[in-house]
């Protein structure tokens, strides 16, 4: 299921920038509620959210999986 690969994936990701993933993501907050819970700019959420992401789209087949499953 694409839940446990993408849990899988997050958990290769650097610390930072799974934090920075999981507080925008899947979690839903703004840009500044995340520099605030992880004592950063929110230029830094914004770098280590997009290089997060950048990861896990690099990830063969998670990008496909998650797709099919409905979700973007």
């Amino acid at each position: 299921d694409y839940r446990s690969a993408l849990v899988k994936a997050l958990a290769q990701t650097p610390a930072r920038r799974r934090e920075a993933v999981v507080l925008r993501y899947w979690e839903d907050l703004t840009k500044t509620q995340t520099a605030e819970a992880m004592g950063c700019s929110v230029g830094a959420v914004k770098s280590n959210a997009a290089k997060g992401i950048a990861k896990l789209r690099a990830i063969p087949g998670l990008a496909d999986m998650v797709t099919q499953g409905g979700r973007k």
